[in-house]
């Protein structure tokens, strides 16, 4: 079902690990040579510039290939453009598929902006073929739900993390538009959302500790900000109110007041302190980054009701008081205090990712480096694999 071989996601996930055990001196320059040679035999990784620039030129590609189809094909169909729409996205959306497959298989791209354009545009012609063909007969709640399904079927196969994303985001749109058809739905719609949210997060969280998470790894951490972000959408106080006069057509300035508002104040003050105070707990920076956001945000939604100085003075000085801020805490957190430190962590891979890591570095390369006289692993903390995450 996965599109990507897990020998190669794997690899990719023991280099990023030996990169940041080299960053934090756990590994000598020669056992990071010879680690990185074992395992980059087969794997195309290019630097990040030129992967943006292979993605660029791919997408570039794919617009001019489907220029190139529609125009072979158009003046066959010049009595009927549904037979257009189905032919060309059909031949497209197989085409970008089989490159796809091709890149994957026989070239071992993984993640090299070449793969992630195909995807990208296979998936939009099929979404367009879909809307084009289907949408005169099918309600916009139904369309949505099969091309959420789609890009879930998607993510399920090649752990994209945009991909993932915009499934979550799908999801969301399918289930704001069958809400929206009701009105009992428009006024649950921000407490259903909070609660769609809140069980995505906690499905991401069981998914981690699957043995297979490894290959989900960055789609999970896209997906957990994302789920945040959408529970806090739900309960904020601005995002509701608009959001309640979008959908009763009222374009007033300001919009009428919603019910409920002291709950949404609370939701919108309180939900970024929680996040904040759980990232500080959990020493979770992606849930702490998601706070400062959050909260910048509820302080945007007061002051877009109640104004206490020009929008000129109000960026000025926000932006020294952050710099200030950010200034004292580097300074103060250059040493450990209270389990905190300014220094960048590389805990985010899963406990079985470090396992099989752990095991291909000790059983398969490095114990036949060391000789006598030179420093190798030693004994570690991680049962049945002779070596951990702490060494001597």
């Amino acid at each position: 079902m996965k599109g990507y071989p897990s020998a190669f996601v794997e690899q990719l996930a023991i280099i990023r690990k030996v990169r940041t055990w080299q960053e934090d001196k756990k590994l000598s320059a020669t056992q990071v040579g010879e680690l990185l040679a074992h395992y980059s035999n087969d794997l195309y990784q290019p630097n990040v510039f030129i992967k943006i620039g292979l993605f660029l030129f791919t997408g570039l590609a794919c617009s001019f290939f489907t220029s190139l189809m529609f125009l072979i094909f158009a003046p066959a169909f010049t009595n009927s453009f549904e037979q257009e729409t189905l032919f060309l996205s059909t031949v497209l959306s197989i085409s970008f598929a089989i490159a796809l497959e091709y890149v994957i298989r026989v070239k071992h791209f993984v993640s090299v902006g070449i793969d992630n354009a195909l995807l990208y545009a296979c998936l939009i012609t099929i979404f367009y073929g879909v809307n084009m063909l289907l949408g005169a007969y099918l309600s916009s709640t139904t369309i949505l739900l099969g091309m959420a399904l789609i890009a879930l079927l998607a993510t399920i196969r090649y752990g994209d993390s945009l991909v993932g994303g915009a499934t979550l985001f799908l999801f969301t749109c399918t289930l704001i538009s069958f809400l929206d058809r009701y009105e009992l739905g428009k006024t649950l719609m921000p407490f259903i959302t909070m609660g769609f949210a809140a069980a995505v997060y906690w499905l991401v969280l069981y998914c981690q500790k699957r043995e297979d998470a490894f290959y989900y790894e960055t789609c999970y951490d896209f997906l957990e900000v994302m789920s945040l972000l959408l529970f806090y959408s739900g309960g904020n106080y601005l995002i509701v109110r608009e959001g309640n006069a979008l959908l009763h057509d009222i374009y007033s300035k300001p919009s009428p007041q919603i019910a409920n508002a002291p709950l949404f104040y609370f939701f919108t003050l309180s939900i970024p302190l929680a996040y904040l105070f759980f990232g500080l707990k959990k020493q979770n920076r992606l849930i702490l980054g998601v706070g400062g956001l959050t909260l910048a945000f509820s302080i945007f939604t007061y002051r877009y009701y109640f104004a206490i100085m020009p929008i000129e003075w109000a960026l000025t000085l926000g932006g020294v008081a952050l710099i200030a801020i950010a200034l004292f805490f580097i300074r103060y957190l250059k040493i450990e205090r209270g389990g905190f430190i300014d220094k960048e962590q590389h805990g985010s891979l899963t406990q079985g990712l470090t396992e099989i890591a752990l095991s291909h570095l000790v059983q398969d390369v490095l114990p036949k480096q060391p000789t006598k006289g030179e420093e190798g692993f030693r004994g570690g903390d991680f049962g049945g694999s002779g070596a951990g995450e702490d060494y001597q």
